[in-house]
């Protein structure tokens, strides 16, 4: 993982070199490299990261006490950056995309 993010930034670090070294100042033209993209949509990273709901808005409608409720509905969202934390970028979703 610290290897493919070095060689991300060696490689946006060149791209952003050659547009100055050309006198292009705008930097919103560097392109994003394709190493960063993982091997699933936004769509699927959205599927897998609600997996934790179920559990704990089970829970949480059986609970009777609304503090321990919104504790268990925090938590179920909060479990979401577990599954989802990473460094890769979604690809971007294509028109008619299905799940």
């Amino acid at each position: 993982m610290i290897s493919t993010i070095r060689s991300v930034g060696k490689h946006v670090l060149q791209e952003v070199g050659k547009k100055l070294l050309t006198g292009d100042l705008n930097l919103t033209k560097v392109s994003f490299p394709i190493k960063c993209s993982v091997a699933m949509s936004a769509l699927e990273r959205v599927g897998r990261g609600t997996c934790f709901f179920p559990v704990y808005f089970n829970r949480a409608a059986a609970s009777d006490n609304p503090i321990e409720r919104i504790k268990l509905v925090i938590t179920a969202t909060l479990a979401n950056f577990y599954v989802n934390c990473t460094f890769l970028k979604p690809l971007n979703p294509i028109l008619g995309e299905t799940f």
